[in-house]
């Protein structure tokens, strides 16, 4: 009870202000820590792995960039530099993208440069003819995601408590459904494979179409498995919160704790994602563990 009027107060007041009364809102350890007793281990110290200790997860709040960038760094192999890619891929506008897409194909002409900002994307322009097509590839992937974004959330921008942005448009989110399909079928590229079956996974959830998206995980398993080992859990975290959604919570909640055991990035949202709601849903869980 106690646990559970610190949380609500938590809801209730700001930071500073808990902090200002003397209470502070509960932490990843508050909340899974049990009594070490019920193990028989009157000693013990209760929680022995802090999901939020510093490159476990919780300390790191650029974890998720450091690792796209590292595995395109990989991936593209110096066929434009580290810091060229990290602009296209973090910062470049649709349009940037389209003008980086012509540069690399009119090689060392000049033609669209104009679009793009002085002494910035040098690299784009000295792709060698082995390189391109690689390089082309990745920027029409990188031009879909771009268009994701806007549609990769459940809430609505303005907070009206509607539908979400991706099935507020539908014919939006069936057309990018569309063309990351068509470019799935298209490569044989597992790199490329893996990230437009990902995106795919993304738009079926924010569509809230759930149920497709547990086919199509389950589907689609090797895909998004490889090669990137990060990418492989976040799929895996779409599919336990659709498995949450449609009301499997046993199933979902043993993939939160696979994903917590197994992948330290994403072990502190995995544990806060943990929900057995009643002793039937824990044992379930543990029966298939």
């Amino acid at each position: 009870m106690l646990a559970a009027a610190v949380a609500l107060l938590a809801l209730a007041l700001p930071n500073d202000e808990l902090k200002a009364c003397g209470w502070a809102p509960p932490t990843i350890e508050d909340l899974t820590t049990f009594d070490p007793a019920v193990l028989g281990e009157a000693e013990a110290a209760g929680l022995y792995y802090d999901p939020f200790m510093e490159g476990l997860g919780g300390a790191c709040t650029d974890c998720v960039n450091q690792q796209m960038l590292a595995d395109w760094t990989t991936y593209l192999a110096g066929a434009v530099t580290k810091d060229d890619w990290n602009r296209a891929l973090f910062h470049a506008s649709s349009k940037e993208l389209d003008a980086l897409t012509a540069r690399v194909a009119e090689a060392r002409k000049a033609t669209r440069a104009a679009q793009l900002p002085a002494g910035k994307y040098d690299s784009f322009a000295q792709v060698s003819p082995g390189h391109r097509r690689k390089v082309l590839a990745a920027l029409a992937l990188v031009k879909l995601v771009r268009a994701v974004e806007p549609l990769a959330t459940l809430v609505p921008r303005d907070g009206s408590g509607g539908p979400g942005p991706a099935v507020a448009q539908p014919e939006v989110s069936q057309r990018l459904l569309g063309e990351a399909r068509s470019a799935l079928g298209a490569t044989r590229d597992p790199f490329l494979r893996q990230r437009y079956a990902f995106q795919l996974l993304r738009l079926l959830f924010y569509r809230r179409a759930f149920s497709d998206v547990i086919a199509f995980d389950r589907d689609n398993h090797g895909t998004l498995g490889a090669p990137s080992v990060d990418l492989s859990w976040r799929a895996r975290y779409y599919a336990a919160g659709a498995l949450m959604r449609t009301g499997r919570r046993a199933l979902a909640n043993f993939e939160l704790a696979r994903i917590h055991a197994r992948y330290a990035p994403l072990a502190g949202a995995a544990a806060d994602d943990f929900q057995p709601m009643e002793e039937a849903d824990w044992q379930e869980s543990l029966a298939l563990a």
